[in-house]
């Protein structure tokens, strides 16, 4: 149990490290450009609500993917919304 919870603890991290380095790209094309582009800020936040509704399934980084349909694995129902959401604005972040 303690290999399990060292690898959901440690795969949050990873998932919080991105979400961190992805804002860092935005906010320094900003300040390089000066100009406020809808469709990259759409794009950014695809990407953090798609890693964050992999962060909302912690067993599913610690399961092998032949036991998460047997065990209580996959995705949590909130993760769905965020990959709902993450879709949305990755086609609006796309025009």
């Amino acid at each position: 149990m303690e290999i399990r919870a060292t690898k959901i603890k440690r795969s949050n991290t990873l998932i919080k490290v991105l979400m961190v380095v992805t804002l860092f790209i935005f906010v320094r094309q900003y300040y390089q450009t000066n100009v406020f582009d809808l469709g990259a800020f759409s794009n950014t936040v695809a990407i953090l609500s798609l890693l964050r509704g992999l962060m909302l399934s912690p067993f599913m980084f610690a399961s092998p993917i032949k036991s998460l349909s047997r065990e209580n694995g996959g995705f949590d129902r909130n993760s769905y919304k965020y990959f709902l959401l993450a879709i949305i604005l990755g086609i609006v972040g796309a025009f």
